[in-house]
């Protein structure tokens, strides 16, 4: 069983600081649980550990 040490979600709407900043075009975006399901499930990943 596979599980990542550790997982975080974001809404940019919602945050303080300047993480992630824009120039993480990736990234700079809301992250969501359904964001993160689809890459779990293509890199056999049971589970993440939320922080």
């Amino acid at each position: 069983m596979l599980i990542d040490a550790h997982q975080h979600f974001w809404t940019l709407a919602d945050r303080v600081g300047e993480w992630p900043p824009a120039e993480l075009e990736a990234i700079h975006r809301d992250f969501m649980p359904e964001d993160l399901k689809p890459l779990l499930d293509a890199c056999g990943v049971a589970g993440t550990v939320l922080v």
